[in-house]
This record gives C-alpha cells, sequence and structure tokens, in this order.
C-alpha cells in the first residue's frame, strides 16, 4: 500500500512539474508576444515619429532658411491654436465686448466727424447762397443802370433829331 501511495505520489509530482512546465512555457510565450507587442509599438511610434516630425534632409543654406521659416510658422501656428483653444469663455466674452466698445467708439468718431462736414458744408451752401443773391441784386441794379443810361441816350438822340428837324 505504502508502494502505491508512493507511486500515486510520483504521478502527482510528475503531473504537477508537468504543469508547473506547461505554466512557465505559457509565461514565456506571453513574455515573447508582449515583447513583439511591444517592438510592434515601438516600431509603430517610430513610424508616427517620422510621420509627424520627418527627418530634414538641408542640400543648400536657402532650403536650410526655407524649412526653418516653415517649421517656425507652423509652431506658431500651433502655439495660437493652442493659446485659442485654452481662453475662458468669459474671457472671450469681455474680449468681445472690448471690440465692441471699440467699434462703437469708431463709429461714434466717424459720425462726429460727418457731422462736422455736414456743418461745414451748410455753412458754405448758406456762404455761396449768400453770394448768390449779392450778385443777382448787384446784377438788377447793372440792369437798371444800363436802362436808365439806354432811356437818357434815346431821349437825348430824339431831342437832337427834334432839334434837326426845327433848325
Amino acid at each position: 500500500m505504502n508502494s502505491s501511495v508512493d507511486s500515486n505520489n510520483e504521478n502527482n509530482d510528475s503531473k504537477s512539474k508537468k504543469d508547473n512546465n506547461i505554466e512557465e512555457d505559457i509565461k514565456e510565450i506571453e513574455e515573447r508576444n508582449s515583447n513583439e507587442e511591444a517592438k510592434q509599438d515601438l516600431d509603430n511610434n517610430a513610424k508616427n515619429e517620422e510621420r509627424n516630425h520627418p527627418k530634414i534632409k538641408f542640400e543648400t543654406p536657402q532650403s536650410f532658411a526655407k524649412n526653418i521659416e516653415d517649421e517656425t510658422r507652423k509652431f506658431s501656428q500651433f502655439t495660437k491654436n493652442l493659446q485659442i483653444n485654452t481662453v475662458n469663455p468669459a474671457t472671450k466674452l469681455l474680449e468681445k465686448r472690448r471690440h465692441l466698445y471699440e467699434v462703437q467708439e469708431a463709429f461714434d468718431v466717424e459720425k462726429d466727424n460727418f457731422k462736422k462736414k455736414e456743418e461745414e458744408f451748410k455753412k458754405r451752401e448758406n456762404e455761396l447762397r449768400d453770394k448768390d443773391y449779392e450778385i443777382q441784386a448787384s446784377l438788377i441794379k447793372f440792369s437798371k443802370y444800363l436802362n436808365d443810361i439806354q432811356a437818357k441816350t434815346q431821349r437825348a438822340t430824339k431831342r437832337i433829331q427834334e432839334e434837326k428837324k426845327v433848325n
């Protein structure tokens, strides 16, 4: 009976060793898979980095300067977008109100300028109208003067003709 118990123990020990070996194999496979996934992740990250930040080859100083300018412009646009997206809505509202106030002030200034110009034009119009009335009055006076002279000359010619007839 002891021998049967010993054999059972040996069978159990061999089964447990096999189970341990299987578990170790599974762990090893999982580690390999996780290492492969990690490698793939690293490769994918590297590819994404290359896409996002390609290696720049500079052939001439001009192309170097151009690429620097392009990268600087892209970065400044990125920072502008970043700043715009991080602005608080209350700040946006205050900024809009400030802009509205500035536009209203500019409108008021233009309105005042327009009123001043309109007053100047009305004043000039009145001056021109008064001058026109003066010119018309002087024209009427001159016309009367001419009519008087013409009438006097006609009377004088009649008298001369009458005197000639009488003589």
